[in-house]
């Protein structure tokens, strides 16, 4: 029976016969059904009727109204429950605020979180606001709601750590991550393999070997079966960060951390190293081997032509593109974000775009990463201007388009070098590659005035 159906049959039933228990049943089908008008006609007659208003029709009315009614609907809610007097009630508050969170409505959400008493804030309702302030960009609401979290001395669970972890890391806060890192392993019970894997991400994202190799080292201390996927990030990350330079290293890193080599990621991230080393023989033994799936497969050839593209070597990335075409597999978004990267750390911006153009014609859309590159091709072929305009417009998150940029000023301008740089700290962050190229240049102009620079690249370190 239809939520419409069940709403006629209880308007026309006898009074005798009815309970408050039944427009409690009816209120919550209607919930299911996202029937926001039947919710709100079924708490009048309930009141028509004589009947008290139970608290679970009232909040059931208020969160489907809120999630799925209009501004007319909700003005009537709104009006019933001041005559009933139950505008008020703090019991609807948790169910407006959900409904907003629901909605997206960041404004709303916030505003009757603080109509709430900190004591009765339940921690669902910090994880669905946190999420929000990371979708909406809101690093200040983000830290407003961690002081209200602090002050309220809730114990804050695996789901809101992971919750807060994964949102600084969508907001690029990475130093804010540090304080996790001490709260986890202050902790008397052992995260889930979630957290690590998100605090993993952002070492990755800020180029942070150190703290990489440490989290893992934690991992192992927490007794968590180490992810594959730790293996491959933190060995792509140690070939980024020079720690190993030499094929054989590769094998030798593989044969301590008991890496699955017969795991997809592991597999692509060990193609990736080697293309990234320039180990073209390697490369292609392992593109050869027949036990590679045809999944797998793909994988590791996108894998290819991504290290293929960071070594600088586009005629092997072309040749590999060829191929994998040759060879009848089919060219992916991954594919296709991996020729454009490699272009635009060239700085050939004409080719980029008739990659875009090629990728839209296959009907692919390559995301936000598109224009990251596109913002690295202008500042490395030189249109500097361009590079930020673009940069800006585009609101990029992208740390290497910023350091392509911040490399690019180096060289033209010492006061807009700095400038950026300061941008980014406040913004995308810094890495090792952005104080390097600081103090490449104070180095090249003498500049004593940018010693500066030299604590942040050791405390980062």
């Amino acid at each position: 029976m239809t939520t419409i159906q069940l709403f006629h049959l209880l308007k026309r039933g006898s009074p005798a016969f009815i309970v408050p228990e039944h427009y409690d049943l009816v209120t919550a089908s209607c919930k299911r059904a996202g029937d926001a008008t039947s919710a709100v006609e079924l708490l009048s007659d309930m009141s028509k009727r004589g009947f008290d208003l139970t608290t679970a029709t009232v909040v059931q009315t208020a969160q489907v109204v809120a999630e799925h009614g209009d501004s007319r609907l909700n003005n009537t809610l709104l009006k019933m429950l001041d005559d009933f007097g139950l505008a008020s009630d703090p019991r609807l508050i948790p169910s407006f605020v959900h409904a907003a969170v629901a909605k997206g409505n960041i404004e709303i959400a916030w505003k009757r979180f603080q109509e709430m008493d900190s004591n009765d804030r339940p921690l669902p309702l910090y994880q669905g606001l946190i999420r929000l302030c990371a979708e909406k960009q809101q690093p200040r609401l983000l830290e407003e709601l961690e002081l209200a979290l602090n002050r309220s001395n809730k114990v804050t669970d695996n789901s809101v750590l992971f919750e807060l972890v994964k949102a600084h890391t969508d907001l690029c806060q990475l130093e804010e991550l540090k304080k996790y890192s001490r709260i986890i392993e202050r902790r008397s019970y052992n995260p889930d393999s979630r957290i690590y894997s998100v605090l993993m991400q952002a070492a990755i994202i800020a180029g942070k070997l150190d703290e990489a190799e440490s989290i893992s080292a934690s991992v192992k201390r927490a007794g968590i079966p180490e992810q594959p996927e730790y293996h491959g990030q933190l060995l792509q990350l140690q070939v980024r960060r020079g720690k190993v330079k030499k094929s054989d290293e590769i094998e030798q890193f593989m044969l301590e951390h008991k890496a699955d080599q017969n795991h997809a990621a592991v597999r692509s991230s060990k193609i990736f190293s080697l293309a990234m080393l320039g180990d073209k023989q390697g490369v292609s033994h392992l593109l050869e081997d027949p036990a590679t799936g045809a999944d797998v497969h793909a994988l590791s050839w996108d894998a290819a032509l991504e290290g293929s593209g960071q070594n600088g070597d586009l005629v092997w990335m072309e040749g590999l593109v060829l191929e994998a075409e040759r060879r009848g597999l089919k060219l992916t978004r991954r594919t296709y974000l991996n020729l454009l990267k490699g272009y635009s750390r060239a700085g050939k911006l004409e080719i980029c775009l008739d990659v875009l153009d090629e990728a839209r014609r296959m009907g692919l859309n390559l995301g936000p990463e598109q224009h990251a590159c596109l913002v690295t091709a202008r500042a490395r072929g030189g249109d500097i201007p361009g590079a930020i305009e673009l940069f800006i417009k585009n609101a990029s998150w992208s740390r290497e388009a910023a350091n392509a940029i911040l490399l690019a000023t180096s060289t033209e301008n010492e006061r807009e070098a700095k400038s950026w740089f300061h941008r980014m700290k406040q913004g995308v962050g810094v890495d090792d590659t952005s104080y390097n190229c600081m103090l490449d240049m104070s180095s090249s102009i003498g500049g004593a005035r940018f010693f500066w620079v030299v604590p942040g690249l050791v405390a980062l370190r």
